[in-house]
Order: structure tokens, then C-alpha cells, then sequence
């Protein structure tokens, strides 16, 4: 159970900086675009 959660968050982790880096990098081409 406990490696179950470990691997569902270390995915969500995955995700959201996948998630932050596409934002960050349409930003910048946005900015300087």
C-alpha cells in the first residue's frame, strides 16, 4: 500500500513539473517572441 502511494505521488511530482516547464517555456516564447 505504502509503495502503491509512494509511486501515485512520485508520478503527480512528475506531472507537475512536466506541467510547470511547458508553462514556463510558452512564457518565455510568449515574452520574447
Amino acid at each position: 500500500m505504502k509503495l502503491w502511494k509512494t509511486e501515485r505521488v512520485s508520478r503527480m511530482v512528475c506531472i507537475v513539473l512536466l506541467h510547470m516547464a511547458l508553462m514556463t517555456s510558452v512564457y518565455l516564447f510568449m515574452t520574447f517572441a
